[in-house]
């Protein structure tokens, strides 16, 4: 009587995980391929911050890098300079 007893808590035991793990498993999948979503954008925008953090340094302390930052982005020159630009 007691083995029986034993195989049917164990049985009941083993369908309530059964039933509990398909319907909490899809959600526990979906919300750890968000985390490493999220983890993977977190890394992009430290590594975007350290490169921002690191132009700034040199914009601030490096006259050549400024002066080649304003030539590039802005397409400014020196008073004795001409600027030539060509259509690729």
């Amino acid at each position: 009587m007691k083995f029986l007893i034993a195989v049917i808590i164990i049985t009941i035991t083993a369908i309530g995980l059964i039933y509990f793990f398909q319907s909490k498993g899809p959600d526990y999948f979906r919300i750890r391929a968000e985390e490493k979503k999220l983890a993977d954008e977190i890394r992009r925008l430290r590594d975007e911050n350290d490169d921002l953090k690191k132009q700034i340094y040199l914009l601030k302390t490096d006259p050549f890098y400024l002066e080649k930052y304003a030539r590039d982005t802005f397409g400014l020159a020196a008073s004795n300079e001409i600027i030539f630009k060509f259509d690729e």
